[in-house]
């Protein structure tokens, strides 16, 4: 085929083509709307969206303001907001932790584990899984419940053994190994602790409770473990 029939096969594809437009013209106009609505409400819903990401977290911002003023309700308030509207966006998993926090502050131990535990399922954004790993610890061993609490800071430890909380989990396990009365697992936690973080205030616990535990406790310092206080920041938030 030269170009010149080429040509013609075009010509007669798009008199073809029109012509079938003016035959079936209401079905053309139906699908026309049904792509431009389709369209706008793409546009719009992207627009929401980011509108909604971009307001969380000021919320957030809010929300902390208030719960630093002790106006707590107000502060949950708004939490549920994020998390009701941000879905599983980063505003929305710091507004969980948050919420988490304060539910253990508050001694609701099975509430908080279940929004930490969400919290982890979600898996993002990564740097605060091993906050939300040491207030699930925190708040399963408030519940006396020590062997969950061990798995959990154990995990912890292993997933992230680099982070800014971990030297603290170390030193939750080791109490928790003494509560139970495995005084050998929390010796061998306590000399990890003071071999990987010397000079810290968790290394110098740590000396004290192998002393005591040893039989030798330093004079004036080293007492048994007592029960468990709420932590005033369970998942060791800055």
């Amino acid at each position: 085929m030269d170009r010149q029939d080429k040509k013609i096969d075009l010509t007669d594809a798009i008199l073809t083509a029109i012509d079938w437009i003016k035959k079936h013209r209401e079905v053309v106009i139906s699908v026309s709307a049904v792509v431009i609505i389709a369209t706008a409400l793409t546009v719009y819903i992207f627009s929401k969206q980011k509108s909604i990401k971009e307001t969380s977290w000021d919320k957030l911002s809010m929300a902390q303001g208030y719960i630093q003023n002790n106006l707590i309700n107000q502060g949950l308030d708004l939490l549920n907001q994020i998390i009701q509207q941000a879905g599983n966006s980063t505003s929305a998993q710091y507004a969980r932790l948050s919420k988490a926090d304060i539910l253990y502050k508050n001694r609701d131990y099975k509430q908080a584990i279940d929004i930490y535990k969400e919290i982890i399922k979600i898996g993002k954004p990564g740097d605060i899984m091993p906050s939300a790993y040491l207030g699930m610890g925190n708040s399963l061993e408030s519940l006396d419940n020590y062997q969950e609490a061990i798995n959990t800071y154990k995990e912890l430890i292993d997933k992230f053994p680099d982070h800014y909380v971990t030297g603290r989990t170390y030193e939750s396990l080791a109490r928790v190994y003494e509560f139970t009365g495995a005084l050998n697992d929390a010796m061998q936690t306590y000399e990890k602790l003071v071999t990987l973080y010397p000079g810290e205030t968790w290394s110098q616990k740590a000396q004290i409770r192998m002393a005591a535990i040893s039989g030798k406790p330093l004079p004036g310092t080293a007492k048994e473990p007592e029960g468990e206080v709420p932590a005033e920041n369970p998942s060791g938030t800055p």
